[in-house]
């Protein structure tokens, strides 16, 4: 007979042992730079003359982040513009801030700018930069900022077009128109127009910065006769008697209408020959100068001419022939004479 062993364990107290530790993980809260963009393509926006032009710039939080953009900062305003940033109008400033408290990842800052009428003054290269902020409090600028440089161009409003093209047409062949016994006025017939050769204008006055001229040149003009308006011209405008600077008109409506009433006025009696001339005008929008850019250079001028000749030929006025016998009868008596 055999008997299986008995193990007897006198206490369980010793057999095991067990411990236990907290672990405290903390995330610490960051914000990674945001970024910033212009709607601008190539970073250069041109507004006409008399024009308005709209920059929008987007802040946006780096993605994957809980982040939110809380300001936009611009820089480089031109503080005589007038700027409506985000429907609010500013002006008298070279920087302004956009603040957001709407929790939002991204956000736009929209600049509407409208030059002053008849103004091609620049709104200046304006800079936008972004802050980023985690919901527990840190921030973070951008690191690289938009800029967009801002111009306004010159244009040229108004001109005087002579002819039937904006350019050399055909001289104008005035007559011929027969000699005369007494001085005679003859109305040289120049078609004058105002245009607008860019395809705006403001009409009267004419742009503190354009500059609107024309002249006449004449040749053989005889003693005695003179270039002037006709009867029909009601405006300001004045002319030397033998020709030059056409002065005193109002705008280029004004002055289109003395061109094309323009005379050769008290042509000597007997006076046969050829009076030749040229009519010239020139428009100019002259840009401020100093920092200001000129987006294109070839809507700034515009001239234009007009030759014309006038032929006066030779004639023989019938002659008259009288008697000095009143009545138209002569009796000579018999043997007498008369």
């Amino acid at each position: 007979f055999s008997d299986e062993p008995v193990d007897l364990e006198c206490t369980t107290e010793n057999n095991s042992h067990s411990d236990e530790a907290s672990i405290l993980v903390q995330v610490k809260p960051d914000v990674a730079p945001p970024t910033v963009e212009s709607n601008i393509v190539g970073g250069e926006l041109c507004i006409d003359e008399d024009g308005s032009g709209t920059v929008i710039f987007t802040a946006t939080v780096a993605p994957g982040t809980d982040d939110v953009i809380t300001q936009v900062q611009l820089t480089g305003l031109v503080a005589s513009q007038t700027y409506v940033i985000n429907g609010t109008t500013v002006s008298g400033v070279t920087s302004y801030n956009v603040d957001f408290t709407d929790g939002d990842p991204s956000e736009d800052v929209t600049i509407v700018m409208t030059p002053a009428e008849d103004s091609d003054l620049d709104f200046g290269t304006i800079v936008a930069n972004a802050t980023a902020a985690d919901p527990s409090g840190p921030t973070a600028p951008s690191t690289v900022p938009a800029q967009v440089i801002v111009s306004t161009d010159a244009i040229l409003d108004d001109s005087v077009q002579l002819g039937a093209t904006d350019g050399v047409d055909a001289t104008v062949v005035v007559g011929p128109v027969s000699e005369s016994n007494s001085a005679q006025d003859v109305s040289l017939g120049i078609s004058a127009t105002a245009i607008s050769p860019e395809g705006q204008t403001d009409g009267a006055p004419i742009d503190a910065s354009e500059t609107l001229s024309a002249s006449v040149t004449l040749n053989g003009l005889p003693a005695g006769a003179s270039i002037a308006f006709g009867a029909a011209y009601t405006g300001s405008a004045t002319i030397p008697a033998t020709g030059g600077a056409i002065t005193g008109f109002a705008d280029a409506a004004d002055l289109a209408a003395a061109i094309a009433s323009l005379e050769i006025q008290n042509i000597p009696a007997g006076f046969d020959g050829t009076i030749t001339g040229t009519i010239s005008t020139s428009a100019t929008d002259t840009a401020t100068g100093g920092v200001d850019v000129e987006c294109d250079p070839n809507n700034n001028d515009d001239s234009d001419s007009q030759a014309f000749t006038l032929t006066i030929t030779p004639g023989v006025e019938p002659p008259s022939v009288t008697s000095n016998n009143v009545g138209g009868e002569l009796c000579i008596d018999e043997d007498g004479s008369g």
